[in-house]
């Protein structure tokens, strides 16, 4: 979306289309535009936007008014339409798997760790070889976080996944975090984290690694770079490194279209 006020180039249009074409290739885009109550003469390159990002599905963009209303609904209209075509939805479900899953949406617990995550599942009589796979399904719909794959995150299943944003919130609106620009110590994730015990807290920070929110310096393991809360500009790095002596200096160049998320920025 952007706003037809201030138009398409200024609302970075292209920077997060190509985000979106880097980090998630295969995911269908419909592009909108805001406010067009309080300029109904905005326009798109539509054709040419269209060629070079394929994912775009619609045959236009959509506009909306913010104080009118008008065109909404037709954006809700093709969000539903869109949604209904995307992977596992339609697919049909033996009635013992849809009853397993409600199972789990009706846990009053946070987390569990797999075992009994598949206990409940075999419970509603899910063979064993089948508890991955709703697992899995479960965790693309979105309704739980199980990076069953990944060594440092298989050993715990986040069953509600809007807890894992409210605890992030806390590290990136850190005021510490901010005047320490963009270092996050274990010492004050403890803090801020101080409702988890040890191992979940360790299980969130991977999660942030995992969502490349952050990153561990290599040379503490107790200190992270909060990728949100670094400072746009680079720091005064040369008096440092002409004091090295005679450091031999390896230069790489890398030149991108568009900045990617993460670190690179």
């Amino acid at each position: 979306m952007w706003n037809a006020v201030s138009g398409y180039e200024q609302g970075k249009l292209s920077y997060w289309l190509n985000i979106i074409q880097a980090k998630a290739p295969d995911s269908p885009i419909l592009l909108v535009v805001t406010h067009i109550d309080k300029r109904a003469d905005a326009t798109l390159p539509f054709a040419e936007f269209k060629q070079k990002y394929p994912q775009i599905i619609s045959d236009k963009y959509y506009q909306v008014g913010n104080l009118t209303g008008i065109g909404i609904d037709e954006v809700r209209h093709a969000i539903a339409k869109a949604a209904a075509q995307l992977p596992l939805m339609g697919e049909k479900w033996p009635t013992h798997w849809l009853e397993a899953a409600n199972a789990i949406r009706a846990k009053t617990e946070k987390s569990l760790t797999p075992n009994p995550l598949y206990e409940l599942m075999t419970a509603h009589h899910l063979a064993k070889n089948h508890c991955l796979i709703l697992a899995k399904w479960l965790h693309e719909l979105g309704e739980l976080l199980y990076f069953h794959d990944n060594e440092d995150l298989k050993n715990i299943v986040i069953l509600k996944p809007q807890w894992v944003t409210e605890l992030m919130s806390r590290v990136l609106t850190s005021q510490q975090v901010l005047d320490k620009k963009g270092i996050l110590t274990d010492a004050h994730r403890d803090v801020l984290w101080a409702d988890l015990n040890h191992e979940m807290r360790e299980h969130f920070s991977n999660l942030m690694e995992q969502f490349d929110l952050s990153y561990r310096a290599l040379d503490d393991r107790h200190t992270r770079f909060i990728v949100e809360c670094l400072p746009f500009e680079a720091p005064n790095y040369q008096a440092a490194w002409n004091d090295t002596g005679d450091a031999k200096e390896i230069c790489m160049t890398y030149e991108l279209n568009t900045l990617p998320p993460g670190i690179p920025t």
